[in-house]
């Protein structure tokens, strides 16, 4: 045992406190690596689901109102078939009377508003489309911009993608951290 100013500290206890800062240098490595890693596959995740067809893209109804413009101009009240799922809608003739659509009583009169006040904004961050009709009558659709799944008895179901990404990503940063603890915890 050697004295050093003023205390005794032996070989092993030496070597103890190198392998302890290593185990925490590891640790911290690990934990930071795999937590970039968790994050770069949630990213991931939410960026190639649509291209595998699992998820529709989040402008999807938009791309499609705008691909179906013209049948819907030409289809009068029968536009049902040409309106995107997850979309609600309206006809209504040039004097704002609501003749037929999916709006709830209070939405008729807020779509009409919009179009009258020319907002392309409704509430909750959803937006309208307007679209004269041949007839004279105007199709008002009100859509939003977010991520739908393919196979449309999920929307209901299951949380849209946007929101269920970041709490995958939470739950496995948490398990990652209980896992990662646990294994170095074995190892003192």
């Amino acid at each position: 045992m050697k004295r050093f100013g003023g205390s005794a500290i032996d070989g092993n206890e030496k070597r103890r406190q190198k392998t302890l800062t290593g185990l925490f240098l590891k640790f911290a490595a690990l934990f930071c690596l795999d937590t970039f890693g968790i994050g770069m596959f949630c990213l991931v995740f939410l960026v190639l689901s649509p291209m595998t067809g699992f998820t529709l893209p989040a402008n999807y109804a938009e791309l499609q109102l705008t691909d179906h413009t013209e049948e819907i101009k030409a289809a009068g009240t029968d536009v049902e078939a040409l309106i995107p799922d997850g979309c609600r809608y309206g006809i209504y003739d040039a004097a704002g009377r609501f003749k037929t659509g999916t709006f709830s009583a209070d939405a008729q009169k807020r779509a009409w508003q919009g179009y009258k006040n020319g907002s392309k904004y409704a509430s909750m961050g959803k937006y309208y489309r307007y679209i004269k009709q041949n007839s004279g009558d105007i199709c008002i659709v009100k859509y939003d911009l977010h991520m739908r799944y393919a196979y449309d008895k999920l929307n209901g179901i299951v949380p849209s993608l946007e929101i269920l990404t970041p709490v995958l990503g939470v739950v496995l940063f948490f398990l990652h951290a209980t896992l990662l603890s646990g294994h170095f915890a074995k190892k003192n």
